[in-house]
């Protein structure tokens, strides 16, 4: 079992969508060592275009997983 079998990364987030942007932008690198790992996002209801922001970038990368607390 690989390591990106046994490992999953889970980002926690609220209201910081450029901060967010760019934190993925950099996982999901193509020279990233962690790019086609377990990517989760876990929002509490952001007010400000997260969920697209996820959304948008999970298209190319399905490993990019998004869930938002009520």
């Amino acid at each position: 079992m690989s390591l990106k079998d046994r490992l999953e990364i889970i980002l926690i987030t609220y209201n910081r969508k450029a901060q967010l942007m760019q934190t993925l932008l950099t996982l999901l690198h193509a020279k990233s060592p962690v790019r086609d790992f377990k990517i989760r996002v876990l929002d509490n209801h952001s007010s400000d275009g997260t969920q697209e922001i996820v959304d948008m970038l999970a298209q190319n990368h399905p490993n990019l997983q998004y869930s938002q607390n009520p």
